[in-house]
């Protein structure tokens, strides 16, 4: 039931983009009436994220973990729940299990350890799960490479992506794994073949950009 979430996590790209926003109306004092979210907060300010914060980021994983703790102790000792430490990622389309603590997959999930599962489980969600991504480690010429190969545009509107006439787009298509990426600059339309890695589809990003 905990094993992933119905929200998508939000991309490294989005807070770095956010921030700068922030620092921008800060350094012109210039207000909005925008309110964001606690996780959000605490993000950007490199601070820890427990359970107790994702209440309205993630309603669905914060009433699986408020369940766990409101348990009657020697159901959870009893080992009801059936929970070691760790959780399931989708990774190009497939499942695979990440141990949330060394050698996670032996330890159950009891009374005593209970706090710190939630609290490893949001953090994997919205730390770790997010730390290292594909385009992260793209230098800026490369990003702007990329996204004009995307979307046919040179460079983001002062709005950043809200500013686009559309979302962005990412298709599987049934091409060999061989093939590069393809894209439909008039609908945003990223299109990979089934890679059979990560390390494949960001060989096949480098190449292009």
């Amino acid at each position: 039931m905990l094993a992933s979430s119905k929200v998508d996590p939000l991309p490294l790209e989005y807070f770095i983009f956010s921030g700068r926003m922030i620092a921008l109306t800060l350094l012109h004092r210039v207000q909005i009436s925008i309110a964001f979210s606690r996780v959000f907060f605490l993000q950007i300010a490199g601070k820890d994220i427990s359970f107790e914060d994702i209440r309205d980021a993630d309603p669905y994983l914060y009433s699986g973990c408020k369940k766990i703790l409101e348990m009657d102790i020697k159901m959870v000792d009893d080992d009801i729940l059936g929970l070691t430490f760790v959780c399931e990622d989708e990774e190009l389309g497939s499942r695979k299990m990440v141990e949330l603590y060394p050698n996670g997959k032996n330890m159950i999930v009891n009374n005593k350890n209970r706090d710190n599962y939630d609290n490893l489980l949001v953090k994997h969600r919205f730390v770790t799960s997010i730390a290292h991504q594909i385009v992260g480690s793209m230098s800026a010429e490369q990003r702007n490479v990329l996204l004009f190969f995307w979307t046919s545009i040179k460079s983001l509107h002062v709005e950043g992506f809200g500013g686009l006439d559309s979302k962005l787009h990412i298709y599987r298509t049934s091409d060999s794994h061989d093939c590069l990426p393809s894209s439909h600059t008039c609908f945003y339309r990223l299109c990979f073949p089934p890679y059979p890695s990560m390390d494949v589809m960001q060989n096949r990003l480098n190449i292009i950009t």
